[in-house]
């Protein structure tokens, strides 16, 4: 049997080598050829922090909505119910963001691309929270997906909108009629999706001088938009070969990290 496993090892490991050798070699070059080459890579890259930058104040820049609707969520974990004023946690961040979790409540699981953006955020959690509240929204049912997150053993506050259009009014659920009709209604109408959808709102708490609080929708981001929020492309970019994604769909390699 042992010489059965090893012959079987080494069967497997000649494969590996083999697909390993039709693999395309790299460019090769001198030191000092790459170093030339590095050092023009660095000026893009410069040039694109700055533009990115630039994008960023132009971001801040954008005028705030006044949210009116009363929305309604519950906190999985707990079971309360509370509004939108609520999931600002830390009453001395007046800043709020949600992350919109693709759950619809017909799934057992939620979105294993958000998970894989949750995953991002849960590891810097207590970093932005110096800065801003966070919450994780989706339409699950909170018993669904209180029994989802916690497998994941996320820190994050989840919260369930079953009960609200919030979803909906933010851009990030549609009806099956929609979807049936192919409208372009996600992304700002550019894009065509399917009932439920990823995106990142952000919302500001504003105390007026009698001590009412209002709050305000300052941005939402949606498709590759969302990139930003998922920490392992950075990493992927640099790597040789790239992200090695298929281009039709982009983010089918991502499973859920229990499952890899």
């Amino acid at each position: 049997m042992s010489t059965k496993r090893s012959e079987n090892g080494a069967g497997e490991a000649a494969v590996k080598r083999s697909k390993v050798a039709r693999q395309e070699p790299p460019r090769v070059a001198s030191r000092e050829t790459w170093l030339e080459e590095r050092k023009e890579l660095l000026m893009l890259e410069k040039e694109a922090l700055r533009k990115l930058d630039s994008v960023a104040e132009k971001l801040r820049e954008l005028p705030a909505v006044l949210v009116k609707k009363e929305y309604t969520f519950v906190n999985v974990d707990s079971g309360t119910t509370i509004d939108l004023k609520g999931l600002f946690v830390d009453d001395k961040k007046d800043c709020l963001v949600v992350q919109h979790f693709m759950h619809d409540p017909d799934w057992d699981a939620g979105c294993k691309s958000c998970s894989l953006m949750s995953d991002s955020i849960n590891g810097v959690l207590s970093h932005l929270q110096q800065k801003a509240n966070f919450a994780c929204v989706s339409r699950a049912p909170a018993e669904l997906a209180k029994k989802f997150k916690s497998k994941k053993e996320w820190n994050f506050p989840m919260y369930s909108s079953y009960d609200s259009t919030f979803n909906y009014d933010f851009g990030v659920s549609f009806t099956q009629e929609e979807v049936d009709n192919k409208e372009k209604l996600y992304n700002y109408g550019n894009t065509v999706f399917c009932k439920e959808a990823p995106g990142v709102s952000v919302f500001r708490k504003v105390v007026s001088s009698n001590g009412d609080e209002h709050i305000y929708h300052t941005y939402s981001t949606f498709a590759r938009g969302l990139e930003r929020f998922m920490s392992v492309y950075p990493v992927l970019d640099i790597l040789p070969r790239g992200r090695e994604e298929n281009p039709k769909a982009t983010m089918d390699w991502v499973q859920h990290k229990e499952s890899y």
